[in-house]
């Protein structure tokens, strides 16, 4: 039994579900590690241990293309009002910004040196900003502990530059990913000691 909108349905009244495979798409020679859709949902991006970045559309297909990064690929996204620009996180702290329709990296962002890896990045739905979630790196005897501590910055995509770097207290366990709500309002980055971290994010006019 399950509740829907404060409604008790059984088994019976759900709808059946059909799924049909559509498309398989080939390029990378290692384990991908990430993946995610385009704002439109046409573009498919995907990296891969090997530090390699593919985005593949079924239409136009000349708008396929490999990204060599050279270095392991820890984080993805889009921007999320137009499928012309993809952001790329890496191992040693930088951030790529890819154009897709010129084919070339627009613009190279780095962390601060303290903070190299690059574990997440998330994109505004509403304004021209990302966040990232850095991790300084461990000495640790677990993978958790390998990660280090966590700083998270945001962002300006028009100017490229960091604007601010969000409180998370002293020694903050290391995030590990991030999610804006459907306004851009609010930011949840989860850590690894399990605590949820909740900001308010309001931008003047950029």
């Amino acid at each position: 039994m399950a509740e829907i909108s404060g409604e008790v349905c059984g088994e019976e009244d759900f709808p059946n579900v059909k799924v049909e495979h559509q498309e398989t798409f080939l390029g990378h020679t290692s384990p991908i590690s990430r993946c995610c859709f385009s704002a439109s949902g046409n573009t498919i991006a995907s990296a891969s241990l090997d530090g390699t970045v593919r985005y593949d559309s079924s239409t136009p297909v000349s708008r396929n293309a490999t990204i060599y990064c050279g270095m392991e690929i820890l984080s993805l996204d889009w921007e999320c009002k137009s499928d012309r620009l993809l952001l790329i996180g890496t191992s040693d702290g930088c951030i790529k910004a890819w154009n897709v329709d010129a084919k070339r990296v627009v613009c190279d962002l780095n962390t601060t040196q303290a903070f190299p890896s690059v574990f997440d990045i998330k994109c505004s739905p509403v304004e021209p900003i990302f966040v990232s979630a850095a991790g300084s790196g461990g000495a640790g005897s677990n993978y958790f502990d390998n990660l280090g501590f966590a700083s998270l910055t945001v962002w300006n995509m028009k100017m490229w530059k960091p604007m601010t770097v969000l409180p998370l207290g002293e020694d903050p366990p290391a995030i590990t990913s991030l999610c804006f709500n459907h306004n851009g309002k609010i930011l949840a980055a989860s850590a690894v000691d399990g605590m949820i971290h909740m900001f308010g994010i309001w931008c003047t006019k950029l």
